[in-house]
């Protein structure tokens, strides 16, 4: 929370996702966008993302729900991390400058 760039809803849910069962979860992307990681077992996947989409999808009053499309399989969903940022040397590699 240094830099202030949450939100309530942000924090909610990534609180959600712990709830689920995620080993951790924080925002990213700045936070603007309303957007969180959350790290779970594989073996324990196929029951996080119902857990979340039941939590996230409570009924809540006029105004305060935290979903604003109807698609929301679109916005929550499993993927597997990459190797992340590297260092290429320009010897090994076919591009042109």
């Amino acid at each position: 929370m240094l830099y202030e760039c949450s939100s309530p809803e942000l924090n909610e849910l990534t609180g959600m996702a712990m709830k689920a069962g995620a080993l951790g979860s924080r925002l990213t992307g700045a936070g603007w966008g309303g957007c969180c990681v959350s790290l779970v077992k594989r073996s324990e996947l196929a029951e996080f993302v119902p857990k979340l989409m039941d939590y996230y999808t409570k009924e809540r009053p006029m105004g305060e729900q935290l979903w604003v499309t109807e698609d929301l399989e679109r916005y929550v969903f499993a993927t597997n991390p990459g190797q992340g940022a590297c260092v290429l040397d320009p010897q090994f590699c076919n591009f042109y400058i």
